[in-house]
């Protein structure tokens, strides 16, 4: 490999520079890399990956849908942000935290969505 060409060591995918940049993380799975000889970034430091939006997003949907009678398509919509912002945190779990916000609201949603449709059933 060239001295520019970095390896993942988290998931061995090669990593070209795009220009002057040199990149710190991989563009796959969102692992940080090692600094080259010669990088003034410096050594690696521990980053504290980013709350996910899609993850407090499903969340206050699902409350949304649990609490405010007639919002059960709120639950709904908690039910696939949820699943939109689990899957994006597994992908780049370096960079992006809050899945158990995301698990929560997929949980409210479908919780608050059955009891609406209870409610809905009952009534008729």
């Amino acid at each position: 490999m060239s001295a520019l060409v970095r390896e993942c060591g988290r998931c061995g995918v090669a990593i070209t520079p795009r220009g002057e940049r040199v990149a710190r993380f991989c563009p796959r799975c969102g692992w940080r890399l090692e600094p080259l000889e010669g990088d003034a970034s410096g050594p690696a430091v521990p980053v504290r990956p980013e709350l996910c939006g899609a993850a407090v997003t499903s969340f206050v949907l699902g409350l949304l849908g649990l609490c405010v009678p007639g919002c059960a398509p709120a639950g709904l919509a908690a039910i696939f942000v949820g699943a939109h912002a689990q899957s994006r945190i597994e992908r780049s779990p370096q960079t992006l935290r809050g899945g158990g916000l995301a698990v929560a609201g997929m949980v409210l949603g479908a919780i608050g969505g059955a009891l609406w449709l209870a409610v809905c059933v009952a009534l008729l």
